[in-house]
């Protein structure tokens, strides 16, 4: 009897013996494999697919599926699954281990999944340097910046003058002489102009230079920012993921 290419599924031929009814049969039985593989859209145990519903979807018409939610599931009722879903989704986010002979759907709520940076035997490619094993998890919702984290940056200041005029300076002498002219640094009336004195006696000290202190001045680099966790979250929408089990 011949069959068809892929499916290999039978059909009669003239020359067969009268025993049609039973590969009709058996034509039947492949359909019935067939059109079960296209309700469920040839899905894998253990697959995981973004859904839009709010309500799982039936499992009369497309087979068994499930939040992934982290829940666990007995080994012996959904053995393919079981067998396909990696062990390390068993105590993944801190989950309990279900012990053994029961296995975990992985959790993927509130996370984005991305590809790993070596698929499971596979090479690095140095995207994602530290995804480097499944079932493990990396970012924040929110984030604080610290100080290890800020790009080197200066700071203003606003200076003020904390004398009053005049200010306490120093005169330097053109000549060693006590009847010498003197260059004058300062400024009167409160204001740093810096370039006139007010009326005021020095004593010449040793050495041709007038005693003085110099000027006191004092001044703050103020704060800015909250300190809070900023947005650390690229553009998102929510949708649950199912994962599909036997059956």
């Amino acid at each position: 009897m011949g069959t068809t290419a892929v499916w290999a599924l039978p059909y009669p031929a003239d020359a067969d013996v009268a025993d049609v009814p039973l590969d009709l049969q058996e034509l039947c039985d492949r359909l019935e494999t067939v059109l079960s593989q296209l309700k469920t859209g040839s899905s894998i145990p253990g697959e995981i697919k973004m859904w839009s519903g709010s309500s799982l979807p039936a499992q009369a018409n497309f087979g068994k599926w499930v939040w992934a939610d982290g829940a666990a599931y007995a080994t012996a009722t959904y053995p393919i699954a079981s067998g396909n879903i990696n062990s390390a989704w068993k105590t993944f986010g801190g989950a309990a281990d279900p012990g053994a002979g029961n296995f975990r759907v992985p959790d993927l709520r509130g996370l984005v999944p991305a590809g790993m940076d070596a698929m499971p035997g596979g090479s690095d490619s140095g995207r994602i340097t530290r995804a480097t094993a499944i079932a493990t998890r990396t970012g924040e919702e929110t984030h604080i910046v610290t100080t290890a984290e800020m790009p080197v940056h200066n700071h203003p200041n606003n200076v003020t003058i904390v004398n009053a005029a005049p200010y306490n300076h120093y005169h330097n002498a053109t000549t060693s002489t006590v009847n010498a002219s003197w260059v004058n640094y300062g400024g009167g009336g409160g204001y740093p102009l810096f370039n006139s004195v007010d009326s005021h006696a020095h004593t010449l000290s040793t050495g041709g230079e007038l005693g003085g202190n110099a000027a006191s001045i004092g001044g703050s680099i103020g704060n800015s920012g909250s300190g809070s966790a900023h947005e650390n979250m690229q553009p998102t929408v929510w949708v649950p993921y199912i994962v599909r089990l036997d059956g």
